[in-house]
């Protein structure tokens, strides 16, 4: 029998914790006159900021080398070799735009966005018309529903396309696509961009694109044979549907704060997607989007994947022998709170955000939500009877471990002593 392998010890979960976190604090305070203008004609405070950017990403690359050194159980079990390949070449995509975020967020925002700028000349220029807001003129009528076909239509049709690959789960999904029209209604009183017409909220957005991308995504991964997720267990082992109130989501903390977690994180990486713009004076039609988006695609597959495979196997037996170690989720963490600190960071100088205090009747539905899933959570976690990731199995060392040579020589000296 195969020895246990814990999923991931909390010595390397705390490592990762505390370096991380001092990587974030360290881009504050290196500078912490980080608004100011920079320095002219001082090329050693250039290359003391370069240099300390560099270091921030090497130390971000080797711990996350160093804490998640094992095998992943999703990339070995894949059959097609290619297929291996590409998900091992999406991990290093993925952890080498972590180090760039590093590199951005250790910059003063002036020399990084004058940085972007001397790698394309597109870059590092105000920005006005690709940042302008759509509830200039909400009369509906056929020449405005003819300008909101713009660029962001096929990015909706894409996204959401690719995220029924990445979901798998028609429920999820539709609540998703609601949920991000709630997201841009709280958010445009800080990002203006986000300001819609009623009708491009409903029309234009959720029955013209939303709508229809999710369900030509779901038959495509049906017509491939692709397996569909079910996320808040409303299907038994045998496909049939549970009664609402069966849903294994209201019933194991596992799954439940799972979904919470994706709440947080895909909120957060859809803000992200805008404030970035904002933040490195990126236009909207701009390649960088496109390629930011598909490399969250395969990265958010592989993360998908691996989360859904914890839930599958959490309070099984099987999931004592084949562990479930999270590193695509602790990156995707890593680079989604990266992101959001680089968008605080290069807050000031951009011309589209505003200073607007978040109104009550938007902050306290929020603050009231967040408490509600958090209470919701604990609750599941410590009531009686709750959901284990080993039910009925004790732990058991491997033969040669220090704990049973010990044992076994303590055993000895007691018969010897008899």
């Amino acid at each position: 029998m195969p020895a246990f392998v814990p999923d991931i010890p909390y010595h390397i979960q705390a490592v990762f914790v505390f370096t991380f976190s001092f990587i974030w604090i360290k881009a504050f305070t290196n500078d912490p006159d980080y608004n100011d203008p920079l320095p002219l004609n001082d090329d050693k405070a250039y290359h003391s900021i370069v240099w300390k950017c560099v270091w921030q990403s090497i130390q971000s690359s080797l711990l996350f080398m160093t804490a998640f050194a094992y095998l992943n159980p999703y990339i070995e079990t894949v059959q097609n070799v290619w297929m291996q390949r590409f998900c091992r070449c999406v991990l290093n995509m993925m952890l080498m735009y972590m180090c760039f975020l590093i590199f951005m967020l250790n910059q003063r925002p002036e020399f990084g966005r004058k940085s972007l700028g001397f790698l394309d000349s597109k870059l590092n220029l105000k920005i006005e018309r690709g940042m302008h807001t759509y509830d200039d003129d909400c009369e509906l009528s056929w020449n405005r529903f003819w300008e909101d076909i713009d660029h962001y239509y096929l990015v909706h049709w894409l996204d959401w396309f690719v995220a029924s690959f990445l979901f798998r789960d028609a429920l999820i999904l539709h609540f998703w696509q609601l949920f991000y029209e709630v997201i841009e209604l709280s958010a445009q009183h800080r990002l203006p961009h986000f300001a819609e017409c009623w009708w491009d909220h409903i029309l234009t957005d959720i029955l013209l694109s939303n709508t229809p991308a999710i369900f030509v995504g779901l038959w495509c991964v049906d017509k491939l044979g692709i397996r569909r997720y079910d996320w808040l267990g409303r299907f038994d082992q045998n496909g049939q549907r549970k009664n609402f109130a069966d849903w294994d989501v209201f019933k194991c903390h596992r799954r439940f704060g799972n979904n919470c977690l994706q709440l947080i994180l895909f909120s957060a990486h859809f803000l992200c997607s805008f404030f970035l713009m904002n933040a490195f004076l990126i236009p909207p039609t701009h390649s960088w989007v496109a390629m930011r988006m598909l490399l969250w695609a395969g990265g958010g597959g592989l993360g998908f994947r691996e989360a859904y495979m914890d839930l599958e196997t959490w309070n099984t037996e099987g999931r004592k022998y084949k562990p479930i170690e999270g590193r695509y989720r602790w990156l995707a963490m890593a680079v989604i709170f990266t992101e959001a600190l680089t968008c605080y960071k290069y807050r000031v100088g951009t011309g589209h955000i505003t200073d607007t205090p978040t109104p009550l009747y938007i902050s306290i539905p929020w603050i009231g939500s967040g408490l509600a899933l958090l209470f919701g959570f604990l609750y599941l976690r410590f009531k009686p009877g709750h959901t284990v990731k080993y039910p009925g199995i004790q732990r058991q060392d491997k033969p040669d471990s220090p704990r049973n040579r010990k044992g076994k020589q303590s055993s000895k000296k007691h018969a010897k002593s008899e």
